[in-house]
């Protein structure tokens, strides 16, 4: 985090997430009639470097060239102000990793830039992706797995380009990491590796029955 240049954080969690007596970023939105759609918008890229788009938030509607498509909607679970789903199944390669058995949870997170997931789930995946840890020689970057997740009986997947990437470490030589990381909770965390895939819409129209949609996102 102290490598990264940024000017604060802006908490877009749904209203039951705000302390007692304040009102929300989003309520005051709605409160104040500042956007004619209850909705906000998000599109990630992975383009880097000097002058790449480094995606964008729309308050109050969406920008039609950002995904492919139309947007698959699903309800968020959790009532205590989290944009919440449930998943059904994540699979590597066709093959289901007995990870969401009947069903996980998972946040779906702008502000978090891997995929989070419990220990021994995210190992399994490890292992089926023929590495121990999240270091992986980068050699077998180029040979890595489509990655599915099942949220709301839909599959959405992400390949290597999205959950694997390379930098130079101190001594100036090429290491690549997994976008994949080990958590102490139960709960999975979808954060910018998955959403460099998908056009993410947050629905707010109704705040006792928010969604979420999801679109491929456009090249």
């Amino acid at each position: 985090m102290k490598k990264v240049k940024f000017d604060g954080i802006l908490g877009l969690g749904l209203p039951s997430l705000k302390f007692a007596g304040t009102v929300s970023v989003l309520e005051n939105l709605v409160n104040k009639k500042l956007i004619t759609q209850h909705i906000f918008s998000i599109r990630m890229t992975p383009r880097k470097g000097p002058g790449a788009d480094a995606g964008q938030i729309i308050f109050g509607g969406l920008n039609e060239r950002h995904f492919l498509g139309k947007h698959f909607y699903v309800p968020v679970l959790s009532g205590k102000g989290f944009w919440n789903i449930s998943m059904s199944q994540i699979s590597v390669n066709g093959e289901d990793m007995k990870a969401c058995a009947p069903q996980c949870f998972a946040f779906v997170d702008a502000g978090t830039t891997d995929i989070f997931g419990p220990k021994d789930e995210i190992m399994k995946i490890y292992a089926a992706v023929n590495t121990t840890k999240k270091q992986i020689a980068c050699y077998k970057v180029k040979t890595l797995p489509v990655i599915s997740f099942v949220i709301g009986g839909k599959s959405f997947s992400i390949t290597r380009n999205n959950y694997a990437y390379e930098y130079l470490d101190r001594r100036g030589a090429k290491r690549c990491d997994l976008r994949l990381e080990q958590s102490d909770s139960n709960t999975w965390v979808l954060g910018i590796a998955f959403m460099e895939a998908y056009h993410t819409v947050f629905d707010i129209q109704d705040f006792n029955k928010p969604k979420i949609g999801f679109a491929s996102a456009a090249p």
